[in-house]
C-alpha cells in the first residue's frame, strides 16, 4: 500500500510494546469512499432515501466540505486496505466497532437516527503480539 497513512501504521507497529494496543477511529470507509462527497440521496420530499456508494476500492485523498467556506482533505481507505495496514505492520486485529446510538441517546438527540441506518465511524482495536 503507498498512502500516508501506511507509513503512520507502520510506526506505531514498530513503537508499540509487546503485548501493546492500537486503537484508532476514522470515518467509516463507506462514507470517504465517494469522490464527491454529497451525503444522502433524498427523495422528492427532502426525506433521506439512502446513502450511495462509488469509488469503494479506490483508496486515496478526498475533499469534505466542512463549511460553506471550508473544505478539509481526509484519507479513504477500503476496509481491507485498512485490515491489511495493521497486518503488515504486524499487529493482530482484535475486533471491529462500528458505533451506532442507543435508545437512550435517541430520546435526546434524534437527529443521530441516521446513525442506525449507517455508522459514521468505525474503531479498530489491534495488538502487537509477542512473537
Amino acid at each position: 500500500m503507498n498512502n500516508p497513512r501506511s507509513a503512520g501504521v507502520n510506526k506505531v507497529g514498530s513503537a508499540l510494546r509487546d503485548n501493546g494496543y492500537f486503537i484508532y477511529s476514522v470515518l467509516h470507509p463507506h462514507i470517504t469512499a465517494r469522490k464527491l462527497l454529497e451525503g444522502w440521496v433524498r427523495d422528492e420530499a427532502g426525506e433521506k432515501r439512502f446513502w450511495p456508494l462509488d469509488d469503494y476500492l479506490d483508496d486515496g485523498p478526498r475533499d469534505l466540505q466542512v463549511t460553506p467556506d471550508k473544505k478539509a482533505v481526509i484519507y479513504h481507505r477500503s476496509m481491507s486496505s485498512a485490515v491489511n495496514g495493521l497486518i503488515q505492520a504486524g499487529l493482530t486485529l482484535d475486533q471491529i466497532i462500528e458505533p451506532t446510538c442507543s435508545p437512550e441517546g435517541l430520546i435526546l438527540q434524534p437527529h443521530q437516527v441516521v446513525e442506525i441506518r449507517r455508522p459514521t465511524f468505525i474503531i479498530f482495536k489491534s495488538q502487537k503480539l509477542v512473537r
